[in-house]
């Protein structure tokens, strides 16, 4: 008997199964075919999923149509926080978080790195932010905090195709935010309560590569954050028209010359539309960097680039380096023929180092706008080839000389 209810208990569940499985709602679901409207509104919802102005930051460094997954929400928040709790009348002004009376008292240092995501020179970035951190400690200041655009870790790539494209695409417009290291003042003897005398420092990072220059829109923002904070300070309330000097630590490479002169000559434009001439709101304009040594990039920058901006290197031109190699060479007795060089390829350094040894008279994009510096440095060259040229003649002398005989008839050297 239990045995027959158990059999029955069976056919009835497959049964019932069989009876699901047809039923009309688990039934499989047409697709529309290519063209139809259920097949239009899918594409266009997925464009708008992917649409780049999504997330894309405005002149003021906001996102509106992101909320909190604004790619400069970082940076902002990252200034916030540095500061102490403000009044609701302050935070509507919107100077990234400064608070009014400390806008006029802080310090920017635009710092150009290696791109440490895009490049395999992560090692040289990490390096480089030891080298600011170093430089601000010495010059009295102590880390405080940063945040940087880019993502260092892993992560494990979406299944969904369009969580993928999203996840590219905030990537891409939050690398389009420069870096941020704040460093407050280190020096206990001044008072705390005297903000003016205890200045901050704010370090924006800009990457760059070897190929592709400096990241432009990374540099762009920064400089907007920085007039940003300056717009509405009291000391830019009673003076609009006093510019504010920009410090550059860079650039690494000797080709991204090229793109921060065109990136200067953007700023000077938008200064002369409004009324400010040379170079723009921001001057005088320090450029300091440690590892560009390319004299033709040198000299094309100075040239192209208004009298306001000051370009200093810490090393000697590739120029001198090489002409103090082939003097050391002829000294010992090589040929000049016998000399190869080598260079890297695609890159502006690598490029113009040939046409670096043998500069050309033509006169390049016009007029020179500093003859003076041009003139001296063509005398040096004349004054370093008259002087190589005078010791090969010196030394063969030298050696084709023979020893003269005095009146005692000893031999005296020569």
């Amino acid at each position: 008997m239990n045995r027959g209810l158990g059999i029955l208990f069976v056919i009835t569940v497959a049964v019932s199964m069989i009876g699901y499985a047809g039923s009309p709602g688990n039934a499989p679901t047409a697709h529309p075919g290519a063209g139809s409207a259920a097949d239009t509104s899918s594409a266009a919802n997925l464009s708008v999923v992917l649409a780049p102005e999504r997330c894309k930051l405005n002149q003021d460094l906001r996102c509106p149509n992101c909320g909190s997954f604004c790619p400069a929400q970082p940076l902002r928040d990252t200034i916030k926080d540095f500061f102490p709790a403000q009044k609701a009348t302050e935070v509507a002004k919107d100077r990234l978080g400064v608070p009014q009376d400390l806008a006029c008292s802080l310090k920017f240092l635009v710092a150009i790195v290696p791109d440490p995501a895009h490049t395999h020179l992560s090692l040289f970035f990490d390096r480089s932010i030891d080298a600011i951190e170093q430089g601000a400690q010495r010059a009295g200041y102590a880390f405080d905090r940063a945040t940087m655009p880019w993502d260092s870790l892993s992560h494990l790539e979406a299944t969904d195709f369009v969580a993928r494209m999203r996840q590219a695409e905030y990537a891409k417009n939050k690398e389009q935010v420069p870096g941020l290291m704040i460093f407050r003042n280190a020096n206990p003897d001044l008072p705390e309560q005297n903000p003016a005398r205890t200045p901050s420092l704010f370090v924006f990072i800009v990457g760059e590569t070897p190929t592709g220059g400096i990241h432009k829109e990374q540099f762009r923002n920064a400089l907007r954050a920085i007039a940003k904070i300056r717009a509405k300070a009291p000391c830019t309330l009673k003076t609009p028209s006093t510019p504010i000097p920009l410090r550059i630590m860079g650039p690494t490479f000797s080709g991204s010359l090229f793109s921060l002169a065109q990136l200067l000559q953007e700023q000077e434009k938008k200064g002369k539309e409004k009324g400010k001439e040379k170079s723009g709101p921001f001057q005088p304009v320090l450029v300091h960097s440690g590892t560009a040594n390319s004299w033709q990039a040198i000299n094309w920058f100075e040239q192209h680039t208004s009298r306001a901006v000051h370009f200093v290197a810490f090393q000697e031109s590739d120029r001198y380096a090489m002409r103090r190699f082939i003097e050391f060479a002829r000294d010992h007795g090589y040929e000049t023929n016998r000399i190869a060089v080598l260079s890297e390829e695609e890159t502006a350094y690598g490029s113009g180092l040939f046409e670096g040894l043998q500069p050309s008279t033509r006169p390049e994009g016009g007029t020179p706008p500093k003859l003076t510096k041009e003139e001296k440095e063509k005398e040096e060259e004349k004054a370093i080839e008259k002087e190589i040229e005078k010791k090969s003649i010196n030394r063969e002398k030298t050696r084709n000389k023979k020893p003269e005989t005095t009146k005692r008839g000893k031999k005296r050297k020569a």
